[in-house]
């Protein structure tokens, strides 16, 4: 996946719900509709437009693009700081961890972040890398993670 998948506070993007499942099952659901007919007589049925819209979004747009193409929130004040500071991601970061993190409750939907953003810092962002594309290999999201882990 590589840089531009890594978010500013620690998360990869290769782990995200909607990138890894969502959107190609948008796509499949998509292409079997139009097998079968469902452009030609959709238009006729309540909310068609809207509907074959919203699914095209969640195909094109894979969900969020990353925070380093500014997807997520605008507000988000790890993404200005770290860029302000010049650091790839917020642990690698001499400050780290600040008050930034509060929002972020990590505990309920990333239990792993803070484990992960102390390989980062003690390991470096290619270990760190090689670590999160290997779970993303074996089918690994945060959406599962939380079911696992609460």
């Amino acid at each position: 996946m590589g840089n531009q998948y890594i978010a500013y506070c620690g998360l990869y993007c290769g782990h995200c719900f909607s990138r890894t499942h969502i959107a190609p099952t948008a796509n499949t659901l998509r292409d079997y509709m139009k097998r079968q007919g469902f452009e030609s007589f959709g238009p006729y049925m309540q909310n068609y437009k809207e509907f074959w819209e919203f699914l095209n979004v969640l195909i094109e747009a894979e969900g969020c693009p990353g925070c380093r193409k500014d997807g997520g929130s605008p507000a988000c004040g790890m993404r200005t700081c770290a860029r302000e500071k010049g650091v790839e991601a917020c642990p690698l970061c001499n400050e780290y961890p600040c008050g930034k993190f509060d929002w972020l409750p990590s505990s309920t939907s990333y239990p792993m972040l803070e484990k992960d953003n102390q390989f980062l810092k003690e390991n470096g962002l290619n270990s760190w890398i090689i670590m999160q594309e290997e779970r993303r290999a074996q089918g690994f999201t945060y959406i599962e993670e939380r079911e696992n882990f609460l």
